[in-house]
């Protein structure tokens, strides 16, 4: 056979198997381009995922800390409701004793019932009171009047856990010789514990 055919037949042979494996080559470069594409697809899913669990999660922290917080409130809200429970009746009967001293012009009793911070004393036949670090004095008690003392009523009571005081408002009624209501005096006071006993550390009046 002539050498020209041979080289010939060679060179198409060779060149249908050159393009054969470029056939093949191609074929798995699209597959792979076509797994890279599923995987990054299923990559993004996942980090998707991934975000919406971290962000559920950090709802959770959140809402986890809000409900502790609202059950602290509560848990102080009743200790201090069972505080005030366990002294009101003590310092409702003090704050009942302090209008009777100061209508009756009981001084003893009065210096009894207030703390080191309040000096009681009497001038002229009145009995005064004055707050040692301000120095504002009260008028407690003068003999000659109009309105006579009938009773109190505790407008308000509460405990302020903050500065451990007890604050306490209430409501004075006074008459006159008929017997009728004449007048209202509202009284704000501020109770302390001092020598672990409750004192009257302020007062003042609205008349």
């Amino acid at each position: 056979m002539n050498k020209r055919i041979l080289i010939t037949i060679l060179v198409i042979l060779l060149s249908g198997c050159t393009n054969v494996d470029n056939e093949v080559q191609s074929s798995e470069i699209d597959n792979l381009q076509t797994r890279i594409e599923e995987l990054e697809s299923t990559i993004s899913e996942k980090d998707l995922k991934i975000k919406k669990i971290e962000q559920d999660n950090l709802k959770y922290v959140e809402e986890n800390k809000e409900i502790k917080g609202k059950l602290a409130s509560a848990n102080n809200d009743i200790d201090k409701r069972s505080f005030e429970d366990e002294n009101y009746r003590n310092i409702s009967y003090l704050t009942l004793e302090f209008a009777r001293a100061r209508t009756s012009g009981d001084i003893e009793k009065l210096k009894s019932l207030v703390s080191r911070n309040v000096r009681i004393y009497e001038e002229n036949n009145e009995i005064w009171s004055e707050f040692v670090n301000t120095k504002y004095c009260n008028l407690l008690h003068f003999p000659r009047r109009e309105k006579y003392y009938h009773d109190m009523h505790i407008i308000y009571f509460e405990y302020d856990k903050e500065n451990e005081t007890f604050k306490v408002h209430t409501e004075e009624y006074f008459v006159n010789d008929d017997g009728e209501i004449s007048g209202i005096a509202f009284v704000y006071m501020t109770y302390i514990k001092e020598d672990n006993e409750w004192k009257i550390d302020d007062f003042d009046f609205d008349i």
